[in-house]
């Protein structure tokens, strides 16, 4: 958002970046992102098959 504000500051002629005056939020559970194994997506993938071979019957 705030690289918005700065592009308007630029090219638009506006005042201020309110962005700058609330800063940064701070975030309290941040949360990792998870990633699957090679082997974990060939096994879901498995799965995912045989139930689409199955529902094509």
């Amino acid at each position: 958002m705030s690289s918005a504000f700065n592009h308007s500051l630029m090219y638009y002629n506006t005042k201020n970046n309110p962005c700058r005056v609330i800063g940064n939020v701070k975030i309290k559970n941040k949360k990792e992102m998870q990633f699957w194994t090679v082997e974990q997506f060939n096994r879901f993938h498995n799965v995912i098959e045989k139930i689409v071979a199955t529902d094509k019957k």
